[in-house]
């Protein structure tokens, strides 16, 4: 499965992002994590039914590998602009692939991770973006009367395979901001794709109130059971 993640950097009262220091360190950490600790390594084959023949067996894998692939990372600037942009540029990128695109961002006042069910249409920054935009209360997207788009991505199911080891929760509310911004248009082409783009918008607590070793640990494990959720539903 194909993983394409992004940060931000720096924005108005938050000078040092956590999620910068998570794009720039999750793919050395993977590759180290995943092959230095057997238990965290992930299978090459999905057991889907035991009974299937061998034959269909490797029919499904053709169709989708369960083995990480982190395609791409990306640390974007805090503005509407560079959200739009990055989205086009990976719709143009990955035209024909089933491919997971994960958008991190930080809440300063979250106690846990939360995987956000949706992006809303509405544009309502507390503060200017990085270029000085600030809606009040505008839509996205005129064009679209649907108040939100919804992720693919089972959320409940990943909430509750995580939360053994992890303090994740789900969301409905990603804000109004750039975070919200970007996933809003992530979700849209992830719509109009027919299943084969998935979007997850991942909020963050501040390093303080879980670290970044941890934090690094919390991405490894949500991107070795989106890939196994994600290969046994486009293989059925």
């Amino acid at each position: 499965m194909k993983f394409y993640l992004t940060g931000f950097g720096k924005f108005n009262g938050v000078e040092d992002n956590p999620t910068t220091h998570l794009m720039n360190n999750i793919v050395q950490h993977y590759k180290q994590t995943t092959t230095t600790t057997s238990s965290s390594s992930l299978p090459i084959t999905i057991d889907v039914d035991t009974v299937r023949s061998a034959q269909q067996q490797q029919q499904q894998q053709q169709q989708c590998s369960v083995v990480v692939d982190i395609v791409g990372v990306d640390i974007l600037e805090v503005s509407a602009v560079s959200a739009k942009q990055k989205i086009d540029q990976l719709a143009q990128q990955y035209p024909n692939d089933h491919i997971t695109l994960i958008h991190f961002g930080v809440d300063s006042n979250a106690q846990a991770f939360r995987l956000e069910r949706c992006g809303w249409n509405e544009a309502n920054f507390r503060v200017p973006d990085e270029r000085g935009w600030q809606p009040a209360n505008e839509s996205i997207d005129a064009n679209d009367t649907n108040s939100h788009n919804v992720t693919s991505i089972p959320i409940t199911n990943v909430v509750s395979n995580l939360s053994p080891k992890h303090l994740v929760q789900p969301s409905d509310d990603p804000g109004r901001f750039i975070c919200n911004y970007i996933y809003y248009h992530s979700l849209t082409l992830s719509k109009q794709s027919q299943g084969r783009v998935h979007s997850l918008f991942v909020h963050v607590p501040p390093f303080h109130v879980i670290s970044m070793d941890k934090q690094l640990e919390f991405v490894v494990d949500l991107l070795q059971n989106l890939s196994t959720t994600l290969c046994k539903s486009i293989n059925q």
